[in-house]
């Protein structure tokens, strides 16, 4: 018919209609090596928030999206790479930051530390609180030590006067170190309510 060519092994057409329910054989391989690896809520405080035995050897890249407030106000929330279900503790994680507040004015701040920050301080009110989205690269054997161990996150948070900051980080664990997971969790008490999604981006 109109719009429909058979030839060389194949069916193209111009317009596809009715429901696509009993269609097989198509291959997703184009769509399918950003994973949605694993999602949670909750609404109990808690410690921290620790990924381990991820599987590095299929992911490259992980993609985290979170938001969440803390117990205590104006808490920070860090960061740690893991590995064998273990923090990495060295003094080696250089990070900075470059932030904008609410009326314009621009801050920034850098540091070496045995953690990073991911996320300035928050306000515990549950309108306030902190909200980010990081690219973590996990160190396996085998890569180069110049791709290894680095995060960056873009953060919108209000602090514990309600004031709007936008802020990027940018993070490096100056190890050779292999790693395999990553935790989140507040310079102080806990994190009082969350929501995550956790994606993997294939190799």
């Amino acid at each position: 018919g109109t719009g429909v060519t058979i030839g060389d092994g194949r069916v193209t057409c111009s317009t596809l209609h009715g429901s696509g329910a009993n269609i097989t054989g198509i291959s997703t391989s184009a769509t399918s090596d950003f994973v949605k690896l694993q999602a949670a809520t909750g609404t109990s405080a808690v410690a921290n928030l620790t990924f381990d035995t991820l599987d590095v050897t299929t992911y490259r890249i992980f993609k985290f999206v979170f938001s969440g407030y803390p117990v205590t106000d104006g808490a920070e929330l860090n960061f740690r790479f893991r590995a064998s279900s273990a923090d990495k503790t060295a003094n080696a994680y250089n990070w900075g930051n470059l932030g904008v507040t609410g009326a314009g004015s621009v801050y920034d701040n850098a540091s070496e530390e045995t953690k990073a920050n991911i996320c300035y301080n928050a306000g515990n009110n549950n309108y306030e609180g902190w909200r980010f989205e990081a690219t973590i690269v996990p160190h396996v054997s085998g890569d180069p030590d110049y791709q290894n161990n680095f995060a960056f996150s873009s953060c919108a948070r209000y602090t514990s006067s309600n004031s709007f900051r936008g802020e990027d980080f940018w993070i490096k664990y100056h190890q050779s170190d292999t790693t395999d997971g990553f935790k989140i969790y507040p310079s102080s008490g806990n994190i009082a309510a969350y929501s995550y999604t956790l994606y993997g981006l294939k190799r």
